[in-house]
C-alpha cells in the first residue's frame, strides 16, 4: 500500500547535497554499515543487511542529465511479517532537480504520515515554488477570483484543499499544520470568516464554497480527448467535538490517505523508481555506472 508520495522540485545543485541528507537519514535508521555519498552514487544490486535491504541504480544521459534511484526496505518494529519500502528518485534536467519519495507498506497497513527524510531535505535545501503546497495561501475577497481560476485550470495535476473558519473564527485544523503535512501533495487555501459570504457565493458557487469550519478537497479537472469534466469535490463538515490534537491529527491522516489513494495512478507514473530509471536508460542509452565518478558534482 502506498502511504505517502512526495514530488519536490529543487534548484540545480550538486547531487551530493541530496545524497548527504540521504546518508544521514540511513544512519538514523541504524543502517548496519557506514553509508556516505560515494557509496550511494552508483549502481548496486539488491543487498541484504540483516532486516534491511538496499538497492541503487544510476543512469547518465547526454549532457548533464541523469537519473538515480534507491530502494530501501526494513521490517516494521522488528516484525518480519511487515515491511516498509522507501523508493527515492533524483532526476536532473536542464531546469531543476526532481526528487520523488514513495513510501509503501507490505502487507497493507495504514500509517499515512510524512517520512522524516522529506522534512530534512526541505530544511537544508529550500524547494522551488513549482513544488505543490509549498506555502499556505490565505484568501481574502480580492483573491477569490484567482482561486477560482486555479480550481478551473485544466493543467492542474494536484488537489486543492480549502479550509474555512467557523463563526467563532476557529479552523477545524490549524492551516499551517495541514499545509506542512501536505507539501508536495496538495495546495492549501485558508478562507477566513470575514471574507464576505456574497462574494464567496458568486465566485466559488456552492459547489466550491467553504464556510463554518468546512474542509473541501477539490480534485484536478478531468480532461481527455473524449471529455472534459469540472473538478470534483470531497467535503468534510465541521464537527466541534473533534477539536482535540488527537482528532486533528487523525483528520490530517485521513486527508493524506484520501489524496494518496485517489491520486495513486498519477503517483505511480510520476515517481522515479528503480524500474522507471531503467526504462529511461533503455530509451536513452548513454552510460550506467556501477562505480562512483571521481567527482560527484555534475555541475560545471
Amino acid at each position: 500500500m502506498i502511504v505517502y508520495a512526495s514530488e519536490i522540485f529543487f534548484p540545480l545543485v550538486p547531487i551530493e547535497t541530496i545524497l548527504e541528507e540521504v546518508s544521514f537519514w540511513l544512519g538514523r535508521k541504524k543502517f548496519p554499515i557506514p553509508v556516505d555519498k560515494q557509496f550511494l552514487y552508483q549502481t548496486r544490486p539488491k543487498e541484504s543487511y540483516g532486516s534491511q535491504d538496499l538497492e541503487m541504480y544510476l543512469a547518465q544521459f547526454q549532457g548533464q542529465e541523469y537519473a538515480w534511484a534507491m530502494r530501501y526496505s526494513h521490517d516494521h518494529r522488528g516484525s518480519s511479517e511487515r515491511h516498509w519500502v522507501v523508493e527515492l528518485g533524483i532526476q536532473r534536467t536542464d531546469e531543476h532537480l526532481l526528487v520523488t519519495i514513495l513510501l509503501q507498506t507490505f502487507p497493507d497497513f495504514n500509517n499515512f504520515s510524512r517520512p522524516r527524510l522529506i522534512k530534512d531535505l526541505m530544511h537544508h535545501l529550500p524547494p522551488l515554488e513549482t513544488t505543490a503546497g509549498l506555502t499556505l495561501r490565505t484568501v481574502d475577497e480580492a483573491g477569490l477570483l484567482a482561486l477560482r481560476e486555479e480550481i478551473d485550470r485544466v493543467t492542474r495535476y494536484h488537489p486543492i484543499v480549502l479550509i474555512s473558519q467557523d463563526s467563532e473564527g476557529r479552523y477545524p485544523i490549524a492551516p499551517e499544520s495541514l499545509q506542512d503535512q501536505l507539501i508536495s501533495l496538495a495546495d492549501v487555501y485558508a478562507i477566513p470568516a470575514d471574507v464576505p459570504a456574497k462574494a464567496r457565493s458568486e465566485i466559488l458557487h456552492s459547489y466550491y464554497n467553504v464556510s463554518e469550519g468546512m474542509i473541501k478537497i477539490v480534485w484536478p479537472p478531468v480532461v481527455t480527448s473524449q471529455e472534459s469534466r469540472p473538478a470534483e469535490v470531497t467535503s468534510f463538515a465541521h464537527d466541534q467535538s473533534q477539536i482535540s490534537k488527537v482528532s486533528q491529527d487523525k483528520r490530517v491522516s485521513n486527508i493524506i490517505k484520501m489524496i494518496i489513494q485517489r491520486q495513486s495512478r498519477y503517483v505511480v507514473s510520476h515517481h522515479l523508481t528503480i524500474e522507471l530509471a531503467k526504462d529511461l536508460f533503455a530509451e536513452n542509452p548513454y552510460e550506467t555506472s556501477s562505480t562512483p565518478k571521481s567527482e560527484l558534482s555534475l555541475e560545471k
